[in-house]
């Protein structure tokens, strides 16, 4: 077993990639609302009531983000903040769907990269 392997089994690294992923989908999806209102961080800052040096760091992906800030951010943009708690285990690793809205194809798939695991969801085209 590699030491990449090895240390990945450790629960406190396990959860500090947990935690920084999820810094990192919180500030890319701030980020991409602000490039499509075309906001400067400056501009940003403003409407906070912060300064530009905390937004910046922030976004430089500041490891101690809290939900509180997170919110607060949010909130500054008319935006909420989501968070889901699910079960780790995964009883299978393909999900079948009825139905989908898949068109001129019969077959296809998509892997997911779910947390330290694998989804794998396949659509079917049934005639």
């Amino acid at each position: 077993m590699s030491r990449l392997a090895e240390r990945l089994k450790s629960p406190t690294l396990r959860r500090s990639i947990k935690q920084r992923r999820l810094v990192l989908d919180v500030t890319t999806a701030l980020e991409d609302e602000l490039e499509r209102r075309k906001m400067s961080l400056t501009a940003f800052a403003k409407a906070l009531g912060k300064s530009k040096a905390l937004v910046s760091r922030i976004f430089r992906r500041q490891p101690n983000l809290t939900f509180f800030t997170a919110i607060e951010l949010a909130d500054t943009l008319d935006m909420d903040i989501k968070v889901e708690v699910v079960p780790r285990r995964i009883e299978s690793n393909v999900i079948y769907l009825q139905n989908p809205c898949v068109s001129d194809v019969h077959s296809a798939s998509l892997t997911i990269p779910v947390s330290m695991a694998e989804v794998t969801v396949a659509f079917e085209q049934r005639a």
